[in-house]
């Protein structure tokens, strides 16, 4: 598995102005394309292939360059093979290491990206609690009733060609803690008279 994609090309201009450069990348033999840098001032580009949509021998590059005022392009001789990837995942909440009361709510909410599938949801989401089973499927749900205890939290995401990946976060839960406070909350003085 390679973690990186190496594009190299050579470019001239007749009148030896500058050429500045748009490469492209396509997994579906060319009917699509996305862009993967512009601006670019050299003949070569390492690119983070983890960030790029697979393909079973179905991927181009294509290379764009412009002097200002004229345009040319040119694309990989032959298709190639890109390694499918797995999801990328993250929780928003709860935050690793907040503290949650005894039989308070607890929010659940994350996202996750696969490269190929673009953003995932519903079932393709997965919520466990370890030794409490899973809460739900989706990016958000709410985890009820846990005991006192430290728990695992983890979000599973599942692409649509069966490759999945996890993240956890570590909570607490004690009788009179605190549920950690959302980044987003807002709050007005209370005067009583």
């Amino acid at each position: 598995m390679t973690d990186t994609l190496t594009i190299s090309w050579t470019g001239a201009d007749g009148d030896g102005d500058l050429l500045s450069y748009l490469v492209r990348y396509s997994a579906d033999g060319g009917a699509t394309w996305q862009v993967v840098a512009n601006d670019v001032y050299t003949t070569s580009l390492v690119v983070d292939a983890s960030l790029l949509p697979g393909s079973d021998g179905a991927s181009l590059v294509q290379v764009l360059a412009s002097d200002g005022f004229y345009t040319a392009a040119d694309q990989s001789n032959a298709p190639f093979s890109l390694e499918r990837h797995a999801p990328l995942v993250h929780i928003q909440k709860p935050l690793d290491g907040a503290i949650f009361d005894t039989g308070a709510p607890i929010a659940l909410k994350g996202q996750a990206h696969d490269p190929e599938d673009g953003h995932l949801t519903g079932d393709s989401l997965t919520w466990t609690v370890a030794g409490y089973g899973s809460p739900g499927n989706g990016e958000e749900t709410t985890r009820f009733g846990l005991p006192a205890g430290s728990y695992a939290v983890t979000l599973t995401a599942t692409d649509s060609d069966g490759d999945s990946a996890s993240t956890a976060v570590t909570i607490a839960v004690v009788p009179g803690g605190q549920q950690a406070v959302p980044e987003n909350a807002i709050y007005l003085p209370l005067i009583i008279r």
